[in-house]
């Protein structure tokens, strides 16, 4: 829990970040953001799946209410509730939960997990897919043999060597050919200050 205050608390300028309530009085806390004036401020996506759990959940939690970060994956595992172990004489000890964690806007992560703002399901490549990938079967016209080159309004030839270069970076990024999650994450972030842009026209 600690470690994800910290976390949370690198974005976040002001907000609660996770509390805890009990079935007493005193199991109940609440933690919250300092503006330490050093916050980033980029445009964050948070990628989770069934496997991000218990302090992941926390900071995925804060990040999604305090409307700092965009969630995007598959929901995630549902483990947020504090234990209390407690020794007994004969060396052995008895767990007891005593609480449980919940996100800034009093959703219980315990058993739910964090449904995230865009569900993209993980897609595993196929054979098939990964001998082929999409931008190998993609022709354009400056793939056909003959084609007119194409000129800028100075009349100098425009150097086509540059489309071929992204294609070649694309596929030499194998996390990124083979991960449609992250891939879609990324997405989003190029488009996050076009998208800004037009919804300020």
């Amino acid at each position: 829990m600690t470690q994800a205050i910290e976390v949370s608390d690198v974005f976040l300028k002001s907000g609660v970040i996770v509390s805890t309530r009990g079935r007493v009085k005193s199991m109940e806390s609440k933690a919250t953001a300092k503006d330490n004036g050093n916050e980033l401020t980029c445009p964050i996506v948070v990628l989770v799946n069934e496997g991000t759990a218990s302090a992941a959940e926390i900071v995925a939690g804060a990040l999604q209410d305090n409307g700092r970060a965009l969630i995007m994956g598959t929901q995630t595992f549902g483990k947020a509730s504090v234990q209390t172990v407690i020794p007994l004489e004969d060396g052995s000890a008895l767990k007891l939960t005593t609480a449980r964690y919940y996100t800034p806007k009093g959703r219980s992560i315990q058993a739910e997990g964090i449904k995230p703002d865009i569900i993209v399901k993980y897609i595993k490549a196929s054979d098939e897919a990964e001998n082929t990938a999409w931008w190998e079967d993609r022709i354009t016209e400056k793939d056909l043999q003959g084609h007119i080159k194409p000129e800028k309004e100075d009349g100098k030839k425009i150097d086509e060597t540059q489309g071929k270069n992204q294609k070649k970076d694309i596929k030499e990024n194998s996390d990124l050919a083979n991960d449609n999650q992250l891939k879609a994450a990324i997405d989003i972030l190029k488009s996050w200050n076009i998208m800004k842009k037009t919804l300020k026209n």
